[in-house]
């Protein structure tokens, strides 16, 4: 299905990400354990680099015992001297070690921290991040790329545990490892709205081989459970995965989901008897890359917000699954409170690929959205009632725009304080991250970025209208000449059409939510040319509505509002 397509993409934004990208998102977690004691023994949740030579390769083993870092800054506060942020006091107890690192201090980079622990000698490092709540990723910064040892980042919660039972005499062990089997793939959004599915194409798992001998005749399985039970099972296989290499398992493209509700995949190897799971849900009205659950924000410092002049965008991108009409989208914003009253928001809907060749349109600069075409979007203002912080905001564009199958669109919220002299920066609404075929995320700055944070992502979703059918072919409305008079509206909507030849009409009027309202059919047959059709809107609740138009299986939507 979109195997060529995504291809594609994946290309062309990683190469903006080699080119424009300084915060990268993260990488494929690493296998991080616990050796020794033994009550905390076992795997712990990470967020890896690729700063390039600090990459691990397949069947590297660190194998260590753990030391804090001593910068020497603070003669009182161990806690200043475990950033370590300057040249380490402390080489000896370092050097051999896996050292353990705290995340902050004053324009105190990954890369810097990593470096000084590098040149004391240690074998790694496990960085202990500040805030509670899940490992994020890492930027290079400056100096990241001289770094050459594996750097891990481990959840606040963790590293105190860990931390805790070095200062109390036990002597940590850790390892540190490229997992073997990783980054199990199936759908390109956690939420496919009603009638948007198609044939997934890019189900897949990476298996690595670290031993010294090749490995033969490879199988892998993908066994996905649909919402009322019923499994069905992909395989993949690969006749040799050469020593110390990493392969990418790609299933067949045979299986659409039907159902409405929450699939589970789970992938096996013969290589190896452990078991890998993701997940994905049909139905609603969203595409949408969050599962549903905000588990806090992603902002950028005030140094970074002030570089980018005060500018600071969050977006998602999407591939249309099938025709279809996109009326809006939902956002969020963390310390929406203390934003100022009046500040406006854009939220613009994106064609990445208007000249349809399958990649996506990049042209011009890093730092503009030349190069895509704007299909629709709307102004939202913050207003004194926008006073719940991380409360989901849901907008409709001011006009329907038509979505087409394996299309490729960006929904992005743009905000420039630069231009109202606000300082304070939005923290978008995030949640867990969702591990898509592609860059599915995108935060803006000075430039591009792929992600911000390593375990969750602004959300920014795409709402889909609902009713539009899987026999319909969508058309612009200006196709039809169609026009909705007045708007807003109080008594009556006049719907005005030209048809291009005689056919069969359908007018039906949806809610915001998608159901039918009113429903008007014309004649059976209508001549072709100029018509008007009106419904009477003196008995709906004000709010937002739809009026479309079936002809002959083309549909076309407009919005109208009734007050």
């Amino acid at each position: 299905m979109f195997t060529k397509i995504m291809k594609k993409l994946f290309t062309n934004l990683m190469s903006l990400a080699l080119i424009f990208f300084t915060v990268q998102a993260a990488n494929a977690q690493y296998v991080v354990k616990v050796n020794s004691p033994s009550a905390l023994a076992g795997k712990y949740t990470n967020t890896s680099t690729d700063w390039g030579a600090n990459k691990m390769a397949v069947g590297t083993v660190v194998t260590a015992n753990v030391a804090i870092v001593n910068a020497g800054i603070d003669p009182v506060n161990d806690s200043i001297n475990a950033e370590g942020c300057d040249t380490l006091v402390n080489s000896a107890a370092v050097s051999g070690k896996i050292a353990f690192i705290r995340r902050g201090g004053t324009n105190c980079e990954f890369g810097f921290k990593s470096l000084m622990a590098q040149n004391a000698g240690a074998v790694a490092v496990v960085i202990i991040n500040r805030v509670p709540g899940a490992p994020i990723a890492m930027g290079a910064g400056a100096v990241g790329a001289q770094v050459t040892i594996p750097v891990v980042q481990i959840s606040l919660e963790d590293g105190q545990l860990l931390i805790a039972a070095i200062k109390s005499g036990a002597t940590l062990n850790m390892t540190i490892t490229v997992p073997t089997f990783s980054n199990p793939r199936a759908a390109y959004s956690y939420f496919t709205p009603i009638g948007q599915t198609d044939t997934l194409g890019g189900v897949r798992v990476n298996v690595a081989n670290p031993t010294p001998n090749d490995f033969i005749d490879v199988t892998a399985t993908a066994t996905i459970t649909d919402p009322n039970g019923v499994k069905t099972v992909l395989t993949a296989t690969k006749a040799v995965i050469p020593s110390l290499q990493d392969s990418i398992m790609v299933f067949p493209a045979t299986f659409k989901p039907s159902a409405n509700g929450l699939y589970k995949v789970a992938y096996t190897t013969s290589t190896q008897p452990d078991t890998l799971r993701s997940e994905f849900k049909v139905g609603g009205y969203s595409y949408a890359h969050d599962n549903g659950v905000v588990t806090g924000f992603v902002v950028p410092s005030a140094a970074q917000f002030e570089t980018a002049n005060y500018r600071y965008d969050a977006g998602s991108i999407f591939i249309g699954g099938a025709d279809g009409i996109a009326t809006g989208a939902t956002f969020g914003i963390g310390n929406v409170v203390d934003i100022p009253d009046g500040e406006t928001f854009q939220i613009r809907l994106y064609d990445m690929d208007p000249d349809g060749d399958g990649s996506i349109g990049f042209v011009g600069t890093n730092t503009t959205y030349d190069g895509y075409t704007i299909l629709g979007g709307i102004d939202w203002t913050k207003t004194s009632a926008d006073n719940n912080n991380n409360a989901l905001i849901d907008v409709v564009f001011d006009e329907p725009v038509p979505i087409t199958r394996n299309g490729q669109y960006m929904v992005v919220v743009k905000y420039d304080g630069g231009t109202t002299g606000s300082i304070i920066a939005p923290a978008y609404s995030s949640a867990q991250t969702f591990e898509s075929n592609y860059y599915a995320h995108l935060l803006v700055l000075d430039a591009f970025y792929t992600g911000w944070s390593g375990s969750s992502n602004a959300i920014v979703r795409m709402n889909m209208e609902g009713f539009v059918t899987a026999n319909e072919e969508v058309v612009k409305a200006e196709t039809l000449k169609m026009t909705v008079q007045p708007n807003p509206a109080t008594n009556f909507v006049a719907v005005s059409y030209e048809l291009p030849t005689a056919g069969n009409v359908e007018l039906t009027l949806f809610s915001v939510n998608g159901q039918a309202v009113k429903s008007l059919k014309e004649s059976n047959r209508m001549d072709a040319g100029l018509h008007t059709a009106t419904f009477d809107v003196s008995d709906l609740a004000k709010g937002v509505y739809f009026v479309k138009i079936n002809n002959n299986n083309k549909v076309a939507v407009k919005k109208v509002v009734v007050q």
